[in-house]
């Protein structure tokens, strides 16, 4: 089943929304990062924030997935030069809400964010995914990232188990 969506920059005013589509992702995934509370970090003033910041230093993009016929958010994604002799490697981060899984979306939003970041000036990009993740391993994988390493337990699952991180790598040609 399609789901009509659109990828567009996020703005401050939908911040709140963004929290709270990041706090269900926390309480539904089980390899996403969140507080010792259970639920994303950032207050939604602190997110609006961050989203100016990033429009005003053209150092990054933070994309949503926008559900069209609700404006639900299904899927967010971010892109961050690392910075001064880091400057042409960006981090990113991409989740996409369970009920919009499988269905091509995580691959248009890893692509949109390829294209922003590329525009921005990366030359790498360098992600973090938990091991057992192998459904997010096969779209890096399949989206041209290589795996570069492995951080041994070092992130705590919710039951407190601790799991191997992959790192991945993509170069643009």
């Amino acid at each position: 089943m399609n789901i009509e969506h659109e990828i567009v920059p996020a703005r401050p005013e939908e911040a709140p929304q963004i929290v709270e589509y990041l706090n269900q992702l926390a309480r539904e995934a089980e390899y996403v990062c969140i507080d010792d509370k259970g639920g994303f970090w950032l207050t939604p003033e602190q997110e609006a924030e961050v989203i100016r910041e990033t429009k005003a230093n053209g150092n990054g993009v933070i994309l949503i997935v926008k559900d069209k016929p609700t404006d639900d958010i299904l899927g967010s994604g971010t892109a961050f030069s690392r910075g001064r002799r880091a400057a042409h490697v960006f981090d990113i981060g991409v989740s996409v809400a369970s009920r919009a899984q499988r269905r091509g979306i995580g691959r248009e939003l890893l692509e949109a964010l390829k294209d922003e970041a590329q525009k921005l000036g990366a030359e790498k990009l360098w992600l973090e995914v938990c091991a057992p993740n192998e459904a997010a391993i096969r779209l890096y994988e399949k989206a041209g990232f290589k795996q570069e390493g492995r951080a041994i337990k070092a992130f705590r699952t919710k039951q407190g188990d601790l799991i191997d991180e992959i790192l991945m790598g993509y170069f643009y040609q």
